[in-house]
């Protein structure tokens, strides 16, 4: 194998690598009502219901008070929790409305029970990874183009080899898109996804994941929102497209070679 080939591969496989930190860095959503709503939506209806009792209840309470003693009711940051209540009152939003907006003003007054910085100190690896993936992320359209820069360079007087090339990256490009959209389907399929458990452990004050299969759950429902169906047909397109192009463009160097 020549050192143009050894150095066009290794080309290849890191602009795979840096698409997908832009992906991740862009697409996945981690953030925290991100992953506090993934863990609502996706639990049976009785946690939904005592994970909200409280909140109702209070809510209650404030509507059978007169309004002159309202702000001396003793909780945290009654005005929001006063605003909020009314419009739950007045029916402008639901349980999950209410879940959401407390847990907005959680995370606005103390940051407390911020998932993000607990599955960092549940797997320091995993926080690792992320913020790696996020860093190459920021300067991955950057790395691709000096990257592809350097496959023409180094192969300048071979037009067709670089079509081969761009075709192999096209190829590796949709794995991206069809493979995780397959695994992620099926592991959802076998192992369907329930987040009771992470309710039950918030309203008991301890962390929402704490073992592998809560930890897969939250990052499988992260990867959801850009797995969908539209970019794993997207996925198979461009698949079909870098297949037939390279094909066709080594057909035409073994003509050349003949």
């Amino acid at each position: 194998m020549s050192w143009k080939k050894i150095i066009s591969g290794i080309a290849t496989g890191l602009i795979v690598f840096f698409i997908l930190a832009f992906i991740f860095e862009n697409y996945v959503s981690m953030d925290q009502m991100t992953i506090f709503g993934d863990i609502y939506d996706y639990a049976n209806e009785s946690s939904k219901e005592m994970i909200t009792a409280g909140f109702v209840e209070n809510c209650e309470t404030i509507k059978k008070l007169p309004s002159d003693r309202i702000e001396m009711i003793n909780i945290s940051n009654p005005q929001a929790i006063i605003n909020l209540c009314q419009k739950f009152n007045d029916h402008q939003i639901d349980r999950r409305g209410l879940y959401f907006g407390v847990i907005d003003i959680s995370i606005a007054e103390n940051g407390i029970n911020d998932p993000i910085a607990q599955l960092g100190e549940t797997i320091p690896v995993l926080n690792w990874l992320i913020q790696l993936l996020a860093f190459f992320g920021r300067y991955a359209l950057l790395f691709t183009i000096l990257l592809f820069i350097s496959i023409i360079a180094i192969n300048i007087r071979e037009p067709i080899l670089i079509g081969i090339i761009t075709s192999k990256i096209l190829i590796k490009v949709t794995y991206i898109f069809v493979l995780p959209f397959i695994v992620i389907y099926l592991y959802i399929w076998i192992f369907p996804i329930d987040t009771s458990a992470m309710i039950y452990a918030m309203a008991n004050g301890k962390i929402p994941f704490s073992s592998w299969v809560q930890i897969v759950d939250l990052l499988v429902l992260s990867l959801v929102k850009i797995y969908t169906f539209a970019a794993f047909i997207l996925g198979v397109a461009g698949m079909a497209i870098g297949f037939t192009a390279k094909y066709l463009l080594n057909k035409q160097q073994e003509k050349l070679y003949k």
